[in-house]
C-alpha cells in the first residue's frame, strides 16, 4: 500500500502544516467577530444613554417594549422580539441618521413619505398628519371644493358672525398660505409650479364674494415681501411654518384691515429667537442636524408686551403693559401659525388672547366678551372649516380610514 501523504510543507523551512494554519485562521477569525459583537454592546451598555437620546420624539412613535412569554402567544412571539430588537438595536439612531443625512446630502432625498427634499436643501411637506389635509392636492389644486362644500363653509362662518354681531363684536377670517406655494421656486422639477386655481384664493373669494366677512389672504403681503427681499427668509427651512419675520408681515396684514397700522418689516431689528424643534428634520430624523435659524423681531411694542401660555401651549393670554394699543379686546383662535404671530398682535391690543382651535370653547369665548374675533387658518388646514362652529368648535367627521 501507498503510504498517506500529510498536506504540509516541509519543516526545513521553518513553516507549520496547512492545517494548523487553517485553524489558527478560523481562530483569528473567531476572535475578530466575537470582538465585534462584544465591544460595541458593552461600549452602548456604557455611552448608550447619552448617544440614543429622544428616540422616541425622533421617530413620533412609541417604540416596542421586550415580549414576555407569559402575555405573549408563542405565535406571535417571534415578530414582536424582532420589531423589539430593531426598537433597540445599539447605536441604531446615530446609524440611521447617518444613512438619512448621506441620502439628504448627497443624493437630494427624504427618508420620510411624508417630506420631499427641494432645491438648496429646503425641506416641504407632502404628507399627511390627519386625513383632512394633504398639502400636495393644496400646491396642485386637485382639491377644490364643490358648490355644496363652499355653501357649508359659508354657513358656518355666517354663524360666526351672527353671532358675534348679537354682540357688537368685529369677525374677521385670516388665511395663511402653506410653505410649499410661498417657496415654489424650490420645490422639486417634479412637482412643477404651483396651480394658478388653488383651494386657498377659493375660498377667500367665494366668502368675499358671498359674505360681507373681512377675509385676509396673507399670501399677497408674504410673496411681496419675498419678492423684494430674496436673500431673506420668511418660512424655515426644515420646517413647515413661517419664520418670525413672515409671521411678523402676517400680523401686518391683519391688523391693516382692523385699522391698526405697524412698522414695516424693514424698520425692526431681529434679536436671537427661542429654539424651536424643525417638525420636518424631525420627519426625516435628523433634527440633531438640519436645525433652522430663530430670531425674534423687535422695536416694536416690547418689551412691554407680556405673552403667557399655558402648560400645553393651546391658550395664550397677551397684556400690553404700556397701554398705547388697541382697546378693542382681541380674540384669536387659530392652528400652530396664530401662535407664532400672536405676539404681534398682542402688541396692537392692550388685552388679548388666542386659543387653538382644536380645544376651543364658546363659553370661553364668552368669558372673555372680545370686540374681534379673528379666525385663523393655514392653507392645509382651511378644510377645517367646513366642520367648525361657533358654538361646537371643532367637530369633523370620523376618519374613513380609521387613522
Amino acid at each position: 500500500m501507498m503510504p498517506t501523504t500529510r498536506s504540509f510543507i516541509s519543516d526545513s523551512d521553518g513553516r507549520r502544516p496547512l492545517k494548523v494554519m487553517k485553524r489558527s485562521v478560523q481562530i483569528t477569525y473567531f476572535i475578530i467577530m466575537f470582538v465585534m459583537i462584544i465591544i460595541p454592546v458593552a461600549l452602548y451598555s456604557v455611552i448608550g444613554d447619552k448617544i440614543d437620546t429622544g428616540t422616541e420624539d425622533k421617530e413620533n412613535r412609541v417604540l416596542a417594549e421586550k415580549p414576555s412569554l407569559e402575555y405573549t402567544p408563542i405565535i406571535d412571539y417571534p415578530s414582536a422580539f424582532d420589531a423589539y430588537f430593531e426598537d433597540h438595536l445599539p447605536f441604531k439612531d446615530p446609524l440611521v441618521e447617518l444613512n438619512n443625512y448621506l441620502n439628504y446630502e448627497a443624493l437630494g432625498t427624504s427618508s420620510s413619505d411624508d417630506v420631499v427634499a427641494g432645491k438648496d436643501g429646503w425641506l416641504f411637506y407632502i404628507g399627511s398628519k390627519s386625513y383632512l389635509e394633504n398639502p400636495i392636492k393644496d400646491y396642485n389644486g386637485e382639491n377644490l371644493y364643490t358648490e355644496e362644500q363652499l355653501e357649508q363653509l359659508k354657513a358656518n362662518m355666517m354663524g360666526f358672525r351672527d353671532a358675534l354681531a348679537e354682540k357688537d363684536c368685529k369677525f374677521v377670517i385670516a388665511l395663511a398660505p402653506n410653505k410649499e406655494r410661498v417657496y415654489s421656486d424650490y420645490m422639486p422639477y417634479l412637482c412643477g409650479p404651483p396651480a394658478e386655481n388653488d383651494r386657498l384664493t377659493q375660498v377667500a373669494e367665494y366668502l368675499r364674494a358671498n359674505t360681507d366677512i373681512p377675509v385676509v389672504l396673507m399670501y399677497d403681503d408674504l410673496a411681496a415681501y419675498k419678492e423684494s427681499h430674496p436673500d431673506e427668509d420668511i418660512y424655515y427651512r426644515y420646517d413647515t411654518h413661517w419664520n418670525d419675520k413672515g409671521a411678523y408681515i402676517g400680523a401686518r396684514a391683519l391688523e391693516r384691515e382692523l385699522g391698526n397700522e405697524m412698522p414695516e418689516a424693514d424698520t425692526l431689528t431681529m434679536g436671537p429667537g427661542d429654539p424651536v424643534a424643525s417638525d420636518l428634520a424631525r420627519f426625516v430624523n435628523l433634527s440633531d442636524l438640519l436645525k433652522d435659524k430663530t430670531f425674534t423681531m423687535h422695536g416694536y411694542a416690547d418689551p412691554e408686551v407680556e405673552v403667557e401660555h399655558d402648560k400645553g401651549g393651546g391658550n395664550f393670554w397677551g397684556v400690553n403693559e404700556a397701554g398705547n394699543g388697541d382697546d378693542r379686546k382681541l380674540f384669536v383662535i387659530g392652528d400652530s401659525y396664530s401662535t407664532i404671530f400672536y405676539r404681534y398682535l398682542a402688541g396692537c391690543h392692550n388685552d388679548s388672547r388666542l386659543m387653538v382651535y382644536y380645544i376651543y370653547k364658546r363659553e370661553t369665548l364668552d368669558e372673555f366678551d372680545p370686540d374681534i374675533v379673528v379666525l385663523e387658518f393655514v392653507e392645509r388646514y382651511v378644510d377645517n372649516m367646513l366642520y367648525f362652529t361657533i358654538d361646537g368648535g371643532f367637530d369633523p367627521p370620523p376618519d374613513p380610514a380609521g387613522q
